[in-house]
């Protein structure tokens, strides 16, 4: 299971910016998290793959991103210019929930994202459509060891994210997922298999 951060972009105007969506990133020290949070007892996802795919896991597309120096320059260059990021959360759904939240809210504050997390009582509340409907926390399981169980599962077309609107599927990027994602799911040739998931990480 890979636990990370979604975006709304539909709904704020600020999470539209891929510039500030990259700056997330960019400042978030998850060797931190894992070892002064979590015991270093499990291991960072520096992409959405896993090392249990076997020949389709791909570790050239892993990539350690954090550097707050960037991050401050995509938000500079993403023209954001202080105005409240609101991160709906639980207290516990996840491991350390309410706790690893509020130390990535400091990385972020850090460098200059003015996040503001707003503690849930279920996910009706956390996934409600409106106009602060701007991060959440989501998880990724590969419920078998392949990719086609994992982020194709979550994010293919007629998902729940999909009905729910969390997903922009007119971008040529989720088209071409999309496109890629058929072809990891119904493909039995090994190679383009792997071809067609480097292509969906890089979309």
């Amino acid at each position: 299971t890979i636990y990370g951060l979604y975006f709304e972009i539909r709904s704020s105007k600020y999470i539209q910016s891929n510039e500030l969506r990259q700056a997330f990133l960019d400042a978030i020290d998850r060797d931190l998290l894992v070892n002064a949070l979590l015991a270093g007892k499990t291991v960072t996802a520096n992409s959405c793959q896993s090392t249990t795919f076997g020949d389709l896991y791909i570790p050239e597309m892993n990539q350690n991103l954090y550097d707050p120096e960037k991050a401050k320059a995509l938000i500079k260059a993403s023209g954001y210019k202080g105005e409240p990021i609101v991160w709906r959360i639980q207290t516990g759904y996840y491991t350390l929930e309410l706790t690893v939240s509020q130390a990535i809210a400091a990385m972020l504050k850090n460098v200059g994202l003015n996040v503001e997390i707003q503690v849930k009582e279920n996910w009706s509340q956390v996934e409600a459509a409106g106009p602060d409907r701007m991060i959440n926390n989501a998880s990724f399981s590969a419920y078998f060891p392949d990719p086609a169980s994992q982020l194709w599962r979550r994010l293919k077309p007629g998902t729940s994210w999909d009905t729910m609107g969390f997903l922009d599927t007119s971008s040529p990027e989720y088209k071409r997922f999309a496109e890629l994602g058929k072809i990891l799911e119904t493909s039995t040739d090994p190679a383009a298999r792997k071809e067609a998931w480097k292509g969906m990480l890089e979309a």
